[in-house]
């Protein structure tokens, strides 16, 4: 979603106040509304018109087109519930992560895109941020996918500790891990609940022992209307991912319950390590 970062100033009370215009901005571009931006305070009508931007941006590369035509082995309503099913597992998961914000519009909106992308599990949209300084990085992927027409282009995830907050570095990688380069970062606001699925190591390398793909869908902008460009993921895998980690921590509960039932102090100690 939009990152109001480079606009947020001291004549809003909150940064929470920043992020509600910000938002308003956002789903009315993605959802076809009417531009409707507030002209107070100082700065509100600019944050409103560039997450505007961002959503309607977000509206046009996620359009039903730019996705694979439904399989006829799945039919749609069993696709449906499908899709449901993980979004009910990973709206759980989110919620609990403390997250602020609109969980339910997101997941409505994930819900819309997995369907009309023909999928049978959730698969959440959204759009890369700090790719500012990336700019030629990201103008060699946009000619990657014009000249090979690729619709989806596969990433390598990082997690990095560097600044005020853990984060996840998104690597496009159209022929693996060899030769992938960076291209901008999950959104904050995403990154906290999604860094604990991808099981890093404490380099930060991320391995295909997670089931989270991302991929990206559309790099947008680099035209004389709008020079700057910018990067939509799909981000999928999610509900296997917390399955999977529910799993791995129930055993290890099972495994500390029976070494204290055994009365070894050795068997305590490695099952708690």
């Amino acid at each position: 979603m939009f990152n109001r970062t480079d606009f947020y100033d001291a004549s809003f009370a909150t940064a929470a106040h920043a992020d509600e215009i910000g938002d308003a901005g956002y789903r009315a571009g993605l959802n076809g509304e009417a531009f409707n931006a507030p002209t107070s305070p100082a700065g509100a009508y600019d944050i409103y018109a560039e997450a505007f931007e961002e959503g309607q941006a977000e509206r046009e590369a996620h359009a039903p087109a730019s996705g694979p035509a439904p399989s006829a082995d799945f039919p749609i309503l069993a696709r449906q519930e499908a899709i449901e099913e993980d979004a009910a597992i990973v709206y759980a998961h989110i919620r609990a992560s403390g997250v602020s914000f609109d969980l339910s519009a997101k997941m409505e909106q994930a819900e819309a895109y997995s369907l009309r992308a023909g999928g049978s599990s959730l698969a959440i949209p959204s759009k890369l941020t700090g790719v500012r300084p990336l700019a030629s990085r990201i103008g060699r992927l946009a000619d990657y996918m014009d000249e090979t027409g690729a619709a989806f282009v596969p990433c390598v995830l990082h997690a990095t500790t560097e600044g005020r907050r853990p984060g996840i570095a998104v690597f496009a990688a159209p022929n693996g891990r060899a030769g992938c380069y960076v291209i901008g970062h999950v959104q904050d606001k995403h990154a906290g609940w999604l860094l604990p699925l991808l099981n890093a190591s404490k380099a930060g390398t991320v391995t295909d022992a997670t089931p989270v793909r991302v991929h990206v869908t559309a790099v947008t902008g680099g035209e004389s209307d709008r020079p700057t460009r910018g990067v939509n993921i799909v981000i999928s895998g999610v509900s296997a991912a917390i399955v999977d980690a529910h799993a791995d921590r129930d055993a290890d509960e099972a495994a500390l319950e029976a070494a204290y039932e055994s009365g070894d102090l050795a068997a305590i100690e490695a099952a708690g390590a």
